[in-house]
């Protein structure tokens, strides 16, 4: 912001030299001068009131000064030395110029009076833009331009403001303690009977009214210059807001076309060929001062001389600052293709509107904003060391003395800060367009957003859920060495592993397990109906093509899926670890398995006895057998169990069993009639083979009765429940014993008592 732009900043840049002098002349003529707070009164002094209006406030401040400048000139009193008469001369004329600056102030808040009245009538008569929609990208960015300068406007008002309200605070302290001087001084004229010091007294007393009027006179400014700044800064969000309406309104007709993407790209690309062909010629003018600077360094190690040092110094410098000035230029081309890549980037990102968009669009400007942020702190650095070194061999060319050597030498370091001070400043240039344009960027982007439909939003939040998942779905897990044969040569290369992949195997593999158990359980079914006499070799085939069937699936899955099977070398190691370990009884009981229907030690149906457990084989899996007991619980035995421990099995050669029935007969009762009964009893049962024969026989004495047994065998295939054929025998036998007289005697005791002593018998009363 230049103070020809803005006419109330010629004023406040004014005053700041005037307040800052007069301000130390005012305090050195007032003795004792100390901060305090001042009351209400002291705001006003002899000036017109701040609520006056400003052509009557003029008027009151002209007549003032025009009284001031039609007095004679003061002669000096004999009572006031030199120094004292200066500064009284000197507040006479800062009193007058503090006059005339608070006039020029007072015209300046008119002219903002006005200001704000014409804006107010042409926004009120404004209709809209001339130009029919759809606006190009260039209108928008131009509105949206001057918005951001009058936001930046805007900001050094507030600082202006910031400064006016301090010096005013500052100089209510100060005309507060004028006041205080102004009465004691007075005081001490008519309260002293010294004619002696009565000069001197009214020369004191004339200084602090003169101390005092001027600070009136410099408050009355300050005022003036705070109701300015805040007309000032009024008028400039108006006009903001104004400038916002049309940059919004056009934004939102906005269209970028392609025509106008080439334009920018062409200034663009113009630029760069430009910056280019500098770049070629600093790297030259690099070259040629690093020679000369290994020269002078060679020479100066030779003669070591103050005159050999100073060049040798100044050959530094230049090669210093042509090394910054190609890094400079570099950077700025650098910058160029930085904004070529953000003005297709920003082309691409108007061709599709939704939330998602929209997201990764502010994402990226605030990417770009970033970059160009670090690249003005570069340049803003570089700037600064320059400027000091620019003020430090200014000034000292400004005074130059014999000493100080060479002044030529001394002007060249100057001339090489000057080139690089203009470089710079064309970077700084080139980093403010690229900041407008992102700017102008990220303000179509937020209305874009604000303006989308409920549509659009949920249109967007699919495409980032979409994005999410696909973020995730090629998520690499692993790269593996892969390679491959193109025309006869193999090509060594890195293939990823990404989660959609390994999903992509799972899903097919359950699925091609699921199926392949299906078709195993069809199978099955069908190959034990047709071939019950060898259930055994049906299930090993079965086994075997499930196992080939898993091992391609496995294989026919890593190739859907582009998974090389070498993915799985590097894991070699710690799979056999882990089958060592881990997996040690599972590749057991699966190898038993197939062992067990291999040499048929147990078929399915066989009777087996394990470990106690005693059941019927129900069937033989990878891993165990199912064992079902003869209560109807099933017992799952691992395989290897049925090769490491002892297994009965009841039905290996063939499926009949012996089971054998025990009966007791009192003593005396006829033996071999008890024996035909027990015969005809098992004979006569349907479940019980006629060959081989039952056996009946007297198998011991007992201590209460003749123990007979009976031995018959059974058909497991045609009968398993063992236990309901002894039940129904014993019934059978119970019912011929009755019927010819045979009893079946309880368990009978001899009791002997100890007679030798006689037996005591006592009678015991009921409680």
């Amino acid at each position: 912001m230049t103070a020809s732009k803005h006419p109330f900043s010629r004023a406040l840049l004014g005053m700041i030299l005037l307040i800052c002098s007069a301000q130390g002349m005012a305090q050195s003529l007032i003795p004792g001068m100390k901060s305090s707070t001042p009351d209400a009164s002291a705001t006003q002094g002899k000036t017109t009131p701040a609520d006056a209006s400003p052509d009557a406030r003029i008027s009151a401040i002209q007549q003032r000064l025009a009284k001031l400048q039609s007095q004679a000139a003061p002669v000096q009193p004999a009572s006031a030395n030199a120094a004292e008469w200066e500064r009284y001369r000197q507040m006479q004329a800062g009193e007058a110029n503090a006059l005339l600056a608070h006039v020029n102030a007072l015209r300046d808040l008119a002219e903002a009076r006005r200001t704000e009245q014409d804006m107010a009538a042409a926004r009120k008569a404004w209709k809209g833009f001339a130009q029919k929609p759809p606006y190009d990208i260039a209108l928008v960015d131009d509105w949206w331009t001057q918005v951001r300068s009058k936001t930046r406007e805007m900001d050094a008002t507030r600082v202006e403001q910031r400064l006016v309200d301090s010096l005013f605070e500052q100089e209510k302290k100060t005309l507060k303690v004028a006041q205080q001087v102004q009465r004691q001084a007075d005081e001490q004229v008519q309260t002293s009977n010294e004619p002696a010091r009565a000069a001197r007294l009214r020369w004191e007393a004339e200084m602090a009214g003169l101390a005092r009027r001027y600070s009136e006179a410099r408050l009355g400014l300050f005022e003036t210059l705070r109701l300015l700044r805040v007309e000032t800064l009024a008028n400039q969000q108006t006009e903001r807001q104004w400038l916002a309406d049309k940059a919004i309104q056009a934004s939102r007709q906005l269209q970028f076309s392609h025509q106008e993407l080439d334009s920018q790209l062409a200034k663009l690309a113009e630029q760069s060929s430009a910056l280019g062909q500098k770049i070629e010629r600093a790297e030259a003018a690099e070259r040629q001062t690093q020679n000369e600077l290994e020269r002078m360094r060679k020479q100066t190690n030779a003669l070591r001389t103050a005159a050999s040092l100073q060049a040798m110094e100044t050959a530094r410098i230049e090669a210093d600052a042509a090394d910054a000035v190609l890094r400079t230029l570099r950077l700025m081309n650098y910058g160029t293709t930085l904004m070529q890549q953000a003005w297709q980037q920003r082309y691409q990102g108007m061709q599709t509107r939704d939330s998602h968009n929209l997201q990764q669009t502010t994402g990226i400007i605030e990417s770009y904003l970033q970059r160009i942020g670090e690249w003005r702190s570069t340049v803003q650095a570089d700037s600064d060391r320059v400027q000091t070194n620019l003020a430090s061999l200014g000034a000292q060319l400004a005074a130059w003395q014999p000493e100080l050597g060479n002044r030529q030498l001394a002007e060249r370091q100057y001339q090489a800060y000057q080139a690089r001070e203009a470089v710079l400043r064309q970077s700084q240039n080139q980093v403010e367009q690229a900041e407008g344009m992102l700017y102008n960027w990220q303000q179509v982007t937020r209305l874009a957003h604000q303006a989308m439909s409920w549509s659009d939003r949920l249109r967007g939040t699919a495409v980032a859920v979409r994005g999410a998942v696909a973020a995730v779905w090629n998520f690499e897990i692993i790269a593996v060495d892969d390679s491959i044969v193109v025309e006869g040569r193999e090509i060594a290369g890195k293939r990823s592993v990404t989660l959609g992949k390994l999903v992509q195997v799972l899903l097919i593999l359950v699925l091609g397990l699921w199926i392949n158990g299906r078709l195993n359980a069809f199978a099955r079914r069908r190959l034990l109906a047709r071939y019950g006499g060898d259930e055994n070799a049906s299930l090993l085939w079965l086994r075997l093509a499930s196992l080939g069937m898993g091992t391609g699936l496995v294989i026919l899955a890593l190739l859907t899926a582009h998974i090389p099977l070498t993915a799985f070398a590097f894991m070699g190691g710690a799979l056999a670890l882990g089958l060592g370990f881990g997996a040690q009884n599972i590749l057991n009981n699966f190898i038993s398995g197939m062992i067990l229907l291999v040499e048929k030690p147990i078929k399915l149906g066989d009777i087996v006895e394990v470990d106690g457990i005693r059941g019927r084989v129900r069937d033989i899996g990878s891993r165990c057998c199912q064992v079902q007991r003869f209560d109807g619980i099933d017992m799952l035995i691992p395989n290897s169990v049925f090769l490491e421990r002892t297994v009965t099995n009841w039905t290996l050669s063939d499926q009949l069993l012996r089971f054998s029935v025990t009966v007791g007969i009192a003593y005396g009762s006829p033996v071999e009639t008890a024996m035909r009964l027990v015969r005809e009893a098992v004979s006569d049962h349907l479940a019980v083979l006629k060959v081989p024969i039952p056996l009946v026989l007297l198998e011991d004495f007992g201590d209460n009765a003749l123990q007979l047994r009976v031995d018959y065998w059974l058909d497991i295939s045609l009968q398993d429940n063992s236990r309901q054929v002894a039940s129904e025998i014993r019934l059978g036998i119970e019912k011929r014993f009755t019927e010819h007289g045979i009893a079946i005697p309880f368990p009978q005791r001899d009791i002997r008592l100890d007679s030798r002593a006689p037996i005591r018998v006592e009678m015991i009363a009921p409680t």
